[in-house]
């Protein structure tokens, strides 16, 4: 490889924000609940396992109207982690999630970049 091609790739890889990443469906059948969501991102220290809400269905937190006709919002803070003291510890194969509404979310699992 070049000196180039490396520069290129080592470039590239230090722009890239996500260690690993997974796509997940989470459904909320209730709100405020822990909600088992399985993964494969093999993390060393299950806790800096992070999401993004990247989708959703039936889940709107409030309708606002668009130029053809109202479309759904939804906060990114739909999705949560339980924060109290007798949380479930999050596992390297799941982490637990809350949501402030029940519906289906697709979620982005990650782990940071170093």
């Amino acid at each position: 490889m070049s000196l180039t091609l490396r520069q290129e790739e080592t470039a590239r890889r230090e722009s890239v924000p996500f260690a690993r990443f997974q796509y997940v469906t989470l459904t909320a059948t209730a709100a405020d609940t822990d909600i088992d969501v399985p993964h494969d991102l093999n993390p060393t220290n299950p806790e800096e396992v992070r999401w993004i809400v990247v989708g959703t269905e039936g889940t709107a937190s409030a309708t606002v109207g668009g130029w053809d006709g109202p479309i759904a919002a939804v906060s990114s803070g739909s999705i949560y982690r339980d924060a109290s003291a007798s949380r479930k510890a999050w596992q390297p194969g799941y982490i637990w999630l809350r949501a402030m509404h029940p519906g289906t979310f697709r979620l982005l699992l990650f782990l940071e970049a170093s």
